[in-house]
């Protein structure tokens, strides 16, 4: 009797299916926690196939007891997990926070970065640093780029301005804390109470002190107290959520933030030179999200993994200062672009594939969010990063190469010494211990068999539930008396166990009677019983499928717990491949592209040979290139640069692409030029593009007047000016009044007036005595781009003259020395589509402004012919001799003159 052996129940459900393997799980028959049945809802194909077998009625009784008991029970649980999933999913997008606290004109910005639990800490002490209208503040805004800003509860006005308004492209939260959080005493305890990796164990106060000194100043009060107000509202506010009990967020590394170490370009100027430009993709759900278009980042974007691409826009947004760093990566793509990599060169991006965003998957396995695809993922990353140290160590045992050998670049140093060989052990845990392939169908950490005893044992247990429950429904069915006729399944329900289920119809009335029979619940069409073999079950197998998924989490969690540890060396590897894989992109369009390797130096120059615009030479089948010369420091030489000519002649191409050059060798990539020389430049101004708003009360020439103001106000010798036709949007008197006191106030600074190039149609610098200094004084390199007559080109003859008339031009897009006192914008009215009425009235009109005549009115035909018929009938009329002339005659001919043309009324009157 199975009431003599308790155990037996047990054991049988072993025994069922001992002949399956250890640890396999049948697909279907499931015990699930959100469920309320052996199967979840919408997966009636994966029934128990002992259920379906024995007992055809077993899928209703089953649905009957879920729409019974569930109700919306299951579907609230499932909408539940689902809006888990998304949040978990969404996180880490940006994970960035950042802490603002000014006061008296210093300013303290602290940046915490949940995926790498790092928090960075500066301070600006020198409030000119920042420029008028706090203009640094906002490009550090665009270039971390912030989730939320943190700052106190009475910011000043300066700081609030900035927060509310930080301009175009620039979107976050705005926190404001209690001012006590800012307390400069309180921050700095609070920074000596984290748990950061430089600390050891019995560190005192005065050692944490010692050893945080060496990262950070913590005399530097503002910045300080810009890092313990951030620190401390994310702990009170719970939003880094962490499973730890400390109350304290999880920062490993407490860094210093040096903004002089990058070159400033303003998001105003990115787009002007379109280095980044957002293109939107409508799709049939709504708007669709914006995508990168056409520029710079999307032509040397060739990254492979997710992790390089967010490395590379960092690359772009913050381009290099230091000229060490800058030949740093210089070298590395020289060494790439050899012909000997080229095989290496496809190994790595190819293995570069397969390493995912880590950074954010261990972020989600820290707080427990993650999903099976994160672990499998991670495994894929962890294979991927071992395999890249092994194909260097391989290329470079087959080319000799050693760690002291000066070809080597330090990004492959790294990759070949770095990348831990331990990680291939965690990888190797990783897929010994999860079994993927059935986690991948339970949607939850699976364990592979013979990790845990207890675990194998109740999975074997589990698979044999089916044909189990089924011998157990035929013992109940046996102990019934003969009489009753009434077919019984067995069936579990998490909370309330396992029952006997039967049809609700006459043949209930047998089991009323029956012994050990108790009614548990009823439908309109199952009843369900409880009997002591079921409380017997109850108590001996209980929820199998529960305690299967319990031990799973406590294995998985050490895993967890395993991984979490190799947190700060797992990092290191990702931040290894992910500069390989910004490397091996600019090699590759180094190569595809034809660029060639830029030199550094520290004086201010900007010396092009051959330059290219490298978009527009995209779009082009011939592109001309242009040499660029601007040397601010010699003697005798200029810094400033004016380029006129024709429009549509390419002045603006060849002045970005000058810019772009300057750009693209500032983040360590190659340029588009047969020969490079660039001084480092600080910061790259521009007025190039006006953008108009209804949200900014401003016109187009107020933003290029503050346009100018800025760069006026906070160039330095090291910088760069890009100024495109300013003036035009007031009178012609204004504008250019304007453009040369601003060229003349570049010009007093003398040796150190900034790299300037000036695009202008104002003839009227060069022409009208007085408004720009002589040469000899401050000089200045003119250039123009050269055009040709189509007359001149058939016949080989000379260039565009003033005076001539616009017979057609050719454009040769070539920059040469001279000035240009014409814009030839006849001509290219009428290649822009302009009626060629218009265009002989505008040159008409220009020759009178030319030579001060007064303009006639415009009179058309109709008029004329008006004026000319009435002309001839007053003559005829004169020379009519009422008294003795023929009337008949007379009006005859005043007839002719109306009926006749222009032409035939002029030759006869």
């Amino acid at each position: 009797s199975m009431a003599d052996s308790p155990e037996r129940l047990a054991t049988a459900a072993a025994q069922h299916n001992s002949h399956l393997p250890a640890g396999s799980v049948p697909t279907g028959a499931r015990q699930q926690s959100n469920s309320v049945v052996l199967h979840s809802e919408g997966e009636d194909d994966e029934r128990p196939e002992t259920s379906k077998r024995s007992h055809g009625g077993i899928e209703g009784a089953n649905a009957d007891l879920q729409k019974a008991l569930a109700g919306g029970a299951g579907k609230r649980a499932r909408e539940e997990d689902g809006e888990q999933e998304g949040v978990a999913s969404a996180e880490g997008e940006n994970d960035v926070y950042m802490g603002l606290f000014l006061k008296g004109g210093r300013l303290g910005i602290a940046v915490y970065d949940e995926c790498e639990e790092t928090l960075s800490v500066c301070e600006i002490a020198d409030g000119s640093a920042l420029g008028q209208d706090m203009e640094g503040l906002r490009m550090v805004l665009f270039q971390v780029r912030p989730t939320l800003v943190v700052t106190n509860a009475k910011p000043e006005k300066a700081l609030e301005d900035v927060l509310l308004d930080p301009g175009e492209g620039i979107e976050y939260n705005v926190a404001f804390a209690p001012s006590k959080n800012f307390q400069y005493i309180s921050c700095k305890n609070l920074l000596l109470q984290l748990d950061l990796r430089i600390f050891e164990s019995g560190d005192t106060d005065a050692d944490k002190r010692r050893r945080i000194s060496s990262e950070i100043d913590l005399e530097a009060k503002e910045g300080v107290s810009a890092a313990g107000g951030l620190v401390m509202h994310l702990q009170t506010s719970k939003i880094v959520d962490d499973l730890s009990d400390s109350p304290v967020i999880p920062i490993s590394r407490v860094k210093g933030l040096r903004l002089d170490k990058f070159l400033s370009i303003d998001p105003q100027t990115l787009s002007s030179l379109q280095i980044f430009h957002q293109d939107a993709h409508p799709s049939f759900s709504g708007c669709g999200s914006a995508k990168e278009g056409l520029s710079l980042f999307s032509l040397l974007d060739n990254t492979k993994s997710p992790l390089g691409r967010r490395l590379l826009r960092m690359w772009f947004v913050r381009p290099l200062l230091d000229e060490a760093d800058i030949n740093g990566r210089l070298k590395a793509v020289s060494f790439f672009t050899q012909p000997t990599c080229h095989d290496l060169v496809g190994s790595l991006r190819n293995l570069l594939r397969g390493v995912k965003d880590v950074p954010r998957i261990l972020l989600r396995i820290r707080k427990t969010t993650s999903s099976v695809g994160d672990w499998a993922s991670l495994a894929d990353s962890l294979e991927a990063l071992f395999q890249l140290r092994e194909v260097c160590r391989q290329f470079a045992y087959d080319v000799g190469l050693d760690e002291n050998d000066e070809r080597v670049p330090a990004v492959f140093a790294r990759a070949h010494d770095d990348l831990n060989a331990k990680l291939h052990n965690l990888e190797v845990m990783l897929r010994s211990m999860i079994d993927f392939p059935e986690s991948a169908q339970a949607k939850r950490v699976s364990i592979q068999p013979g990790i845990c005893d207890v675990l194998d044992e109740r999975k074997r247990q589990y698979e044999g539930l089916g044909d189990f429950l089924h011998s157990v429904a035929e013992e109940e069915s046996a102990d019934l008396p003969p009489d009753a006729n009434v077919e019984l399944f067995v069936l579990f329900c998490p909370q309330l166990g396992y029952m006997v289920a039967s049809p609700n119809d006459e043949s209930k009335r047998s089991l009323e009677t029956a012994p050990g029979f108790k009614l548990n619940f009823a439908t309109n069409e199952w009843i369900y019983w409880k009997t002591p073999r079921m409380e017997e079950l109850d108590e001996t197998v209980g929820d199998i499928f529960a305690a299967i998924c319990d031990r799973e989490f406590q294995l998985a969690n050490m895993i967890r717990t395993k991984i979490l540890e190799w947190h700060d060396k797992v990092l290191e590897a990702c931040n290894v491949a992910a500069e390989l894989d910004c490397v091996l992109s600019f090699a590759v369009a180094a190569v595809e592209r034809d660029f060639c390797e830029p030199s550094l130096v520290n004086e201010p120059v900007l010396y092009v040979e051959g330059g290219r615009h490298p978009l527009c030479e995209l779009c082009t089948q011939t592109f001309v290139p242009n040499d660029i010369s601007l040397d601010a420091g010699s003697p005798g030489s200029s810094g400033l640069s004016i380029i006129t000519g024709a429009n549509f002649s390419g002045k603006s191409v060849c002045m970005k692409q000058a810019a772009l050059i300057a750009f693209m060798a500032h983040i360590g990539s190659w340029v588009p030029a047969k020969s490079c020389q660039v001084g480092l430049i600080d910061r790259i101004f521009s007025r190039v593009q006006s953008r108009e708003s209804c949200a900014t009360a401003s016109s187009s020439f107020a933003i290029d007047l503050s346009q100018v103001a800025l760069m006026l106000r906070n160039s330095t010798p090291r910088s760069l000016l890009l100024i495109d036709e300013f003036g035009k949007g007031t009178q012609p008197e204004d504008g250019i009044s304007l453009l040369a006191a601003s060229i003349r106030e570049l010009l007093k600074r003398g040796p150190d007036c900034p790299r300037t190039i000036v695009v202008t149609h104002f003839k009227e610098l060069f022409t009208l005595p007085g408004l720009l200094p002589p040469v000899e004084e401050a000089p200045i390199a003119y250039g123009t781009m050269s055009v040709m007559r189509a007359a001149d080109a058939e016949e080989g003859g000379g260039g565009a003259k003033e005076g001539d008339e616009d017979t057609g031009l050719v454009f040769l897009y070539r920059l040469v020395e001279g000035k240009c006192v014409d814009s030839h914008g006849h001509e290219c009215a009428i290649n822009a589509g302009i009626p060629p009425a218009v265009v002989e009235r505008a040159r008409i009109v220009a020759k009178k402004l030319n030579s001060n005549e007064a303009i006639e009115r415009l009179e058309n035909e109709g008029e004329a012919a008006i004026k000319k018929r009435f002309q001839a009938a007053v003559s005829v009329l004169q020379r009519f001799d009422a008294e003795r002339g023929d009337v008949r005659a007379f009006l005859r001919r005043l007839g002719n003159i109306a009926a006749a043309s222009v032409e035939q009324v002029t030759a006869e009157s």
